[in-house]
C-alpha cells in the first residue's frame, strides 16, 4: 500500500490502533446502536409505494394491469425487482420481507464500505469514526432532498446500491470479472442506479488504460438503435413536448438540475471537493474518488444540457444527475475521517480548519440557508492549511473564535428545529423521541461516539461501561427499530386479507381515494383512480401524462377543497374539522363526469351515496371511519 506523500500536510498524523479483543465487540455494538436509532423502520411511503404496486400487479394482473400508473407501461420493464419481490413476500410476508431486506441491503452497504476504508489502510478508530458518520448522517442527494441511498423503504435502488458499490472497490482491486457481474445485477435491479456505476467503472479504467477509451465507439450503436425505434433508445431522438415538459416540471422537478436550489448544487461541490482531498491524504483509494468526482460534475452537466436545455427524451429519463448517490455516500465516512486527522495534526490553523468544515458538513446536513458560506469559509480554510501563507498568530487565534461561534450557532439553531419537527411529529418526548433526535445530530452523536471510544480505549472499569452502555443502546434500539405508524402497519399486515369495501367493488372499478393509492391497492387490490403518487410515471410516458391531466380536471374541485382545507388548518390548527372536505359537489361532479371514478371513500358520509362504512381502530383510544361512496348512486 502506497503511503501518504511526506510532503502532503497530514502526512505527519500516526494512525490510531486499538488491539484489546474486545475493540471489534464495542465497535460492532456502537455501529449497530447508532444506525437503529438514526434510522428506524418507519415503513411503506415515498417509491417504496410505488415499488408495493409494482409487486402487487403480478399478484394481481388482471386487475391493476389498467391503473392509471401501469395502463400505458412502466419503467418496471426494465427492473427484475419486482418479480423477485412477488416471489419473496408470497414466501415470507410484506411486512417482514421489507424489514428483512432493509436491514440485509443497508448492512451490505456498511460492510462494503467498512472493507473499502480497510483495504485504503484506514486505521480501526478512524474507520468507526467513518462508519458512525455513514450512519447517522443524512443520504439525501440530488435536488430537494427528494431521494437518498439506502432508503428505509424497499425499491430498486435498496438493491442496485450494494451492488454498484461492490463492482466499483472490485475494479479498484482490478477485479474486473467480479466487477462486470456485479455491474449487470445492478442494472438488471435498477438501471438508473447501475449507469452511474458502470461510467465511473470506465472511467477508472481509462485512467489506467487510454485503450478504454475505444468503448466510446459503442456511441453510433445507440443512435442505429435509436433510429431503429428500439427502447428505450428510441427517445434518444425526440423531446418533449410543451404540455408534457410542463406537467413533468410540476410533479417530477427534481429532474431538472438547473432548477435545483443553489444549497443542492453546494451539497454536490462539497462532497466532490471532500473525495479530492482524501484521494491526497489515502492515495491507495485516489482513483476512484477522483473518477467519483469528475464524472459527478460531467454527468450533471449532461444532464443539464440534454434535459434542461435540449428537453431530450431519453437523457431526461435517465436522469444522469443520479451519480451524486455515489460521490455522497463516498464523502460521508471520508469527510470524519478527515477532519479527526486534520485535528490530530494539533496546530491552530489545522483546527482552525476542523472547525470551518464541521460547521460546513453541519449546515449541508439538513440544506441550512448558510451553507454556502459555511462550505466557502471551509474551502478557504483548507486551502490555507495547503499552502501555508504567513499569519500572525493573533489572526488565527480570532478566526477560530469566530468558527467555533459560528458552528455552536448552527448546531444551537438546528438542534432547535429538528426538535420542534420531532415534538410535531411526536408528541410529548420519550426517552426514544431523546435518543432519535441526539442520533439524527451528527453534532451531537460523532462526538459522543469519539467520547465513547476514549473512554473505551482507557480499558479497565470506564470500558467496560461504555461497552455495556452501547450494547444497552444496541438492544433498545432493536427494540424501538420499528417505528411504523399505525395505518402503515395495518397496510402491510393486511395485503393477502380480504377488506370489507372490496366485496361491494366490482373487479375492474376505479377507486379515488384520496391519497391512499397503497390502500387501494394493497387492502382493496382495485384500481387507484387519481393520486399524486400516481404522478410518477409521467416522466416516462406521454399517454400516461395525457391521462393524468384529464382525470386532474375531473377531480380538481376536490383537490382545490384539500388545498384551502390544509391551508385553514395551517393558519388555525385545530380550528378545522375533518369532514372540511370534499363537499357533496365536488364529489357529485366527479362522479358525473365522463370517465369519472366508480366509488369514492371518505372520512365523512356525504349526502347520498353511502353504500358501507369501516373503521380503523388505530388503537385503544384512537380510531378513524371511512365511507365508501358508491357513485351510481351520487350520478
Amino acid at each position: 500500500m502506497q503511503s501518504p506523500s511526506a510532503s502532503h500536510p497530514l502526512a505527519h498524523v500516526s494512525p490510531v490502533t486499538d488491539t484489546r479483543r474486545s475493540f471489534a465487540v464495542f465497535a460492532v455494538c456502537l455501529v449497530a446502536a447508532l444506525w437503529l436509532l438514526a434510522r428506524p423502520y418507519i415503513g411503506l411511503r415515498h417509491d417504496g409505494e410505488l415499488y408495493l404496486g409494482q409487486m402487487l400487479l403480478h399478484w394481481y394482473p388482471e386487475i391493476l394491469s389498467q391503473d392509471l400508473f401501469f395502463k400505458f407501461g412502466s419503467q418496471d420493464t426494465y427492473s427484475i425487482v419486482s418479480r423477485f419481490l412477488a416471489v419473496f413476500y408470497g414466501e415470507i410476508g410484506v411486512a417482514q420481507g421489507q424489514m428483512l431486506l432493509i436491514a440485509a441491503t443497508q448492512i451490505a452497504v456498511l460492510l462494503l464500505v467498512f472493507d473499502f476504508l480497510r483495504r485504503a489502510g484506514v486505521d480501526p478508530l478512524q474507520r468507526l469514526l467513518g462508519m458512525a458518520a455513514l450512519c447517522v448522517m443524512s443520504h439525501n442527494y440530488g435536488g430537494w432532498s427528494i431521494l437518498s441511498f439506502s432508503e428505509r423503504f424497499i425499491t430498486g435502488r435498496s438493491f442496485a446500491e450494494p451492488f454498484a458499490l461492490y463492482a466499483l472497490f472490485a475494479v479498484d482491486r482490478k477485479q474486473l470479472v467480479r466487477a462486470g457481474l456485479a455491474l449487470l445485477a445492478a442494472m438488471l435491479f435498477h438501471p438508473l442506479i447501475g449507469l452511474p456505476a458502470v461510467v465511473v467503472a470506465w472511467g477508472m479504467l481509462v485512467v489506467r488504460d487510454r485503450r478504454w477509451l475505444a468503448a466510446l465507439a459503442a456511441a453510433p450503436v445507440a443512435f442505429a438503435l435509436a433510429a431503429a425505434g428500439v427502447p428505450p433508445f428510441a427517445t434518444l431522438l425526440h423531446t418533449y413536448d410543451a404540455e408534457w415538459w410542463k406537467a413533468i416540471g410540476q410533479s417530477n422537478g427534481m429532474v431538472f438540475v438547473v432548477r435545483w436550489p443553489f444549497v443542492d448544487w453546494v451539497a454536490v461541490l462539497f462532497d466532490c471537493g471532500i473525495l479530492w482531498v482524501a484521494a491526497r491524504v489515502f492515495p491507495s483509494m485516489g482513483t476512484l474518488l477522483r473518477v467519483a468526482a469528475v464524472v459527478t460534475g460531467a454527468l450533471l452537466a449532461t444532464s443539464a444540457v440534454g434535459a434542461d436545455w435540449m428537453h431530450n427524451v431519453l437523457i431526461t429519463q435517465l436522469q444522469l444527475w443520479r451519480v451524486h448517490w455515489i460521490s455522497h455516500l463516498l464523502a460521508l465516512p471520508l469527510l470524519v475521517i478527515l477532519l479527526w486527522r486534520t485535528w490530530r495534526a494539533g496546530d491552530v490553523l489545522a483546527q482552525t480548519a476542523v472547525l470551518a468544515g464541521a460547521a460546513a458538513a453541519v449546515a449541508t446536513n439538513v440544506r441550512y440557508a448558510a451553507e454556502p458560506g459555511l462550505v466557502a469559509w471551509a474551502a478557504f480554510a483548507v486551502c490555507l492549511l495547503y499552502t501555508r501563507p504567513a499569519i500572525s498568530p493573533r489572526l488565527l487565534q480570532v478566526a477560530r473564535g469566530v468558527t467555533v461561534a459560528a458552528l455552536v450557532t448552527i448546531v444551537a439553531l438546528i438542534l432547535r428545529i429538528t426538535a420542534q419537527q420531532l415534538f410535531a411529529a411526536r408528541g410529548a418526548p420519550d426517552t426514544s423521541y431523546i435518543l432519535l433526535l441526539v442520533a439524527t445530530m451528527p453534532a451531537l452523536s460523532i462526538p459522543l461516539a469519539l467520547f465513547f471510544l476514549n473512554l473505551h480505549r482507557r480499558g479497565g472499569l470506564p470500558a467496560a461501561g461504555v461497552l455495556a452502555l452501547v450494547v444497552a443502546g444496541t438492544v433498545f434500539g432493536v427494540m424501538h427499530w420499528d417505528q411504523r405508524p399505525s395505518w402503515i402497519r395495518y397496510i402491510e399486515t393486511h395485503v393477502r386479507d380480504e377488506h370489507p369495501f372490496a366485496k361491494l367493488i366490482p373487479a375492474q372499478a376505479e377507486v379515488l381515494w384520496w391519497d391512499e393509492t397503497p390502500a387501494v391497492w394493497a387492502l382493496l387490490h382495485r384500481r387507484s383512480y387519481f393520486s399524486s403518487l400516481q404522478s410518477g410515471g409521467l416522466l416516462f410516458s406521454r399517454d400516461t401524462t395525457e391521462e393524468f391531466l384529464r382525470r386532474g380536471r375531473i377531480v380538481g374541485a376536490i383537490q382545490l377543497q384539500r388545498d384551502v382545507c390544509d391551508l385553514m388548518s395551517g393558519l388555525q390548527p385545530g380550528s378545522v374539522h375533518e369532514d372540511c372536505w370534499p363537499t357533496m359537489p365536488a364529489v357529485e361532479q366527479a362522479c358525473q363526469a365522463a370517465g369519472g371514478p366508480d366509488f369514492v371513500i371518505v372520512s365523512h358520509p356525504l349526502a347520498r351515496g353511502v353504500v358501507a362504512q369501516w373503521t380503523f381502530d388505530a388503537s385503544r383510544n384512537s380510531h378513524e371511519t371511512f365511507y365508501l361512496h358508491d357513485c351510481q348512486q351520487i350520478r
